[in-house]
């Protein structure tokens, strides 16, 4: 078929229902986001075969899920998640070998925890790092470890194709021009 997948919502953000009327601290408007969700995949069911997925977007709080989707029988799913290792105070604070083993292993031990109770799909990462490690020469090192580490996923997204200047670890079209990302290391041929 032409359409493989839907997804509901990109990057739902838990925190802001939140403010409208969590009930529980723990809530954190999860339960809202996990309720909506289930809304439009009905919805969805209504209008697509069930040989298309529904994809459901994490809200940024992956382990929620688990019991949601023990709970619920939904056809042809998957959870999106979105990892990257840029962006807080812990990011920039881990040498380079940390940033390794946390793509490398620890994303690959998450996976598969998560596989047993849905397809997982990553469906944003990429290569940027904090400086100083946002190195050109450490590119090819950073996605071989991601990849390894993603290799259970049900699939994934690189963010983005050609959105971000060339010579970035944003870029995925410049990444495969360069032989930074080679389509051996995404199809299993290449292990670290």
């Amino acid at each position: 078929p032409a359409l493989f997948a839907i997804e509901i919502l990109n990057e739902p953000s838990h925190w802001v229902l939140d403010r409208n009327g969590a009930q529980e601290p723990e809530d954190k408007g999860i339960n809202r986001l996990q309720e909506f969700s289930l809304k439009a995949y009905h919805a969805i069911r209504k209008h697509v075969p069930e040989d298309v997925y529904v994809i459901f977007g994490d809200g940024f709080w992956t382990d929620a899920w688990i019991s949601f989707f023990q709970q619920h029988d939904l056809k042809n799913v998957a959870l999106d998640i979105h990892r990257y290792q840029c962006f807080t105070e812990e990011d920039k604070q881990r040498s380079f070998s940390s940033h390794l083993f946390i793509a490398e292993f620890r994303r690959s031990s998450e996976i598969k925890k998560l596989q047993q109770y849905v397809n997982i799909f990553v469906g944003e990462w990429s290569l940027g790092l904090p400086s100083p490690h946002n190195i050109h020469t450490k590119e090819a090192q950073y996605a071989e470890a991601q990849l390894i580490g993603m290799k259970e996923a049900w699939g994934w997204a690189f963010w983005s194709y050609k959105v971000e200047p060339y010579n970035s670890g944003w870029n995925f079209r410049s990444l495969v021009e360069r032989k930074i990302i080679k389509p051996e290391m995404w199809l299993g041929e290449a292990e670290a």
